[in-house]
């Protein structure tokens, strides 16, 4: 029988299973240790960000905070809901962006950045995350209402 080829989607959900501080939209993987966007073309690239001195450190500090997860958890949601809320949350980002002609550069200076972060209480990705997930997607939806 022939295999059937899996959706990145379903790739990346697979490659961070067991991985607890792995997360995923169906795009990119992000680290929540880490607080960074990891590499996600091929398994080893996730396997390498895992094995990092840096990572490690990250997570020992991350894992005292766990309590805290677990609660906002519960509060929140479930991961499912949690995942639908952030691409939501990315698309939406993109959208104002557009429609308020502000420049995608505008993400990498500091003080906007942490603006967004702190009044948002969201990750707030690299441009470059955004343009190459989300813009397609908004650019779509914008054709269709046309």
């Amino acid at each position: 029988m022939p295999k059937v080829s899996s959706s990145k989607a379903d790739l990346l959900k697979k490659w961070i299973k067991n991985a607890k501080h792995l997360s995923t939209d169906g795009t990119v993987v992000y680290c929540n240790s880490c607080s960074k966007q990891v590499s996600s073309n091929q398994k080893f690239q996730i396997d390498q960000h895992l094995a990092t001195a840096v990572h490690k450190e990250m997570e020992k500090r991350f894992n005292g905070k766990m309590q805290q997860t677990f609660v906002s958890t519960a509060l929140c949601g479930s991961s499912q809901q949690n995942q639908d809320s952030k691409n939501e949350f990315y698309f939406d980002l993109c959208n104002s962006m557009v429609q308020s002609n502000i420049p995608w550069n505008n993400l990498e200076q500091p003080a906007f950045r942490k603006f967004l972060e702190k009044y948002c209480n969201r990750h707030i990705p690299n441009e470059s995350t955004l343009r190459n997930n989300y813009l397609k997607k908004f650019y779509q939806n914008h054709r269709k209402g046309d």
